[in-house]
C-alpha cells in the first residue's frame, strides 16, 4: 500500500517539463544538481573542484573538507566536511572558526547523491527534439554554454533531490 502511494505521488510530480537521470539504482532531476566538477581530465572524480549550479564560483573537495578560495586565488578556506558512505555524501558547513556550524539549534547538513552523467560528444545533455519542453536548470545551462569543453566527458555532479528506481 505504502509504494503504491509512494508511486502517485511520485507520477504526479513527473513530468515533459523535467529532465531524469539514472545512475545506477537511482533518478535524479537535472534541477537537484547543486555542483557538478569542473570540466577537465578528472571531471568524473568525486574530488576536485565543482561548480556551483547558481554561478557563484568554485568549491575543492579534498580529504573530507570542502574549501574556497582566499585572496590569492588558492583553496584554503575550509567551507565544510564531507562524508561518504554507500554513494551519498554528507556535508556539514563550517563556521569561520572551523566549528560545525548549527541552524536554530540543528546542525546544517545536507545529503546529496553522487553521481556520472555521460556529455555527449556534440556536448549537449538534452536532445534538441525535446529542449522547447524542458525548463532549463541551472546545471544544465551552464554545460550547455560550455560544450567544447565538456564534450564527451563524464561529469561527477552531487544531486540534492534522488530517489530509488527500485519499489519493495
Amino acid at each position: 500500500e505504502s509504494s503504491i502511494e509512494l508511486f502517485d505521488t511520485l507520477a504526479d510530480t513527473l513530468t515533459p517539463q523535467s529532465q531524469y537521470f539514472l545512475y545506477e539504482n537511482y533518478f535524479f532531476e537535472a534541477e537537484s544538481v547543486e555542483l557538478f566538477h569542473e570540466a577537465g581530465d578528472d571531471s568524473d572524480s568525486f574530488e576536485g573542484l565543482y561548480c556551483r549550479d547558481d554561478g557563484q564560483g568554485l568549491i575543492k573537495f579534498r580529504g573530507g573538507y570542502t574549501y574556497t578560495e582566499d585572496e590569492s586565488g588558492n583553496y584554503t578556506v575550509k567551507e565544510g566536511r564531507y562524508t561518504v558512505s554507500r554513494g551519498i555524501l554528507t556535508l556539514v558547513r563550517l563556521n569561520e572558526d572551523g566549528t560545525d556550524h548549527y541552524e536554530n539549534g540543528m546542525l546544517y547538513r545536507k545529503r546529496y547523491l553522487m553521481a556520472k552523467i555521460k556529455i555527449t560528444e556534440d556536448g549537449k545533455l538534452i536532445s534538441t527534439s525535446i529542449d522547447e519542453q524542458m525548463t532549463s536548470s541551472d546545471f544544465v545551462s551552464q554545460i550547455n554554454a560550455r560544450k567544447s569543453e565538456y564534450s564527451g566527458k563524464t561529469v561527477a555532479v552531487l544531486s540534492e533531490y534522488f530517489f530509488t528506481k527500485e519499489m519493495k
